[in-house]
């Protein structure tokens, strides 16, 4: 029913990405005409915190398992709130951000059940939704509130492609190595482009 429907959406936990909102908004606001091409992950694995049980029963206190020495308090407080389906970077929750540290220099990644980590401690990855991000784009493009021409003026236009076939058709060979290997096509296949530009025809925009 609807009332379910609602009920469903109020409770659905999801990221929303303010900062793209507020870069589209400055632009409009800006550069009335401007051309935007933007690069992003649309994917990110699943994190993965296997380590924390071992971390957690490291004797010593200590999570012996990584270089970093995460303490075992820290590594079972995780562990539980991923086992509760608390974790603010579970599955359940739509445009969820991957946690990661580094154990060492050269040592290997370890993903956390939050964000709530020390600062500079780890990387903190958000995957993009580039179908989202073109609505976005095309609704703060609208030109509500600007005094530099009505809505009805304003061509704001979209194109999302994935990044093997924005670079294929735009980079040509330039993207390839000696050996004709292109890392840019063959390793980031969980990535993509958004295009888009907004025209206003008026005098005084920039």
């Amino acid at each position: 029913s609807a009332e379910r429907a609602h009920a469903h959406a109020e409770n659905e936990a999801a990221w929303v990405p303010t900062g793209a909102l507020a870069l589209f908004q400055e632009l409009r606001a800006c550069f009335p005409r401007h051309a935007l091409l933007a690069a992003d992950f649309d994917a990110l694995p699943p994190p993965d915190t296997a380590w924390l049980r071992a971390a957690a029963a490291a004797p010593g206190g200590k999570g012996s398992v990584c270089d970093a020495a995460v303490s075992a308090e820290r590594a079972q407080w995780e562990q539980a709130l991923w086992a509760s389906g608390g974790s603010p970077v579970g599955a359940g929750c739509n445009g969820s951000p991957l946690v990661s540290s580094r154990c060492g220099v050269i040592g290997a990644n370890r993903d956390h059940a939050t964000y709530l980590v020390e600062p500079g401690s780890a990387d903190i990855l958000f995957p993009s939704d580039f179908s989202a991000l073109a609505r976005l784009y095309l609704h703060a493009s609208s030109g509500a509130g600007s005094a530099c021409s009505t809505s009805s003026q304003i061509k704001a236009r979209t194109a999302v492609e994935k990044s093997a076939d924005f670079l294929q058709t735009w980079a040509g060979a330039e993207t390839r190595t000696r050996t004709g290997y292109d890392p840019l096509i063959e390793d980031f296949r969980n990535t993509s482009f958004l295009a888009a530009e907004t025209d206003v025809p008026c005098e005084g925009c920039n």
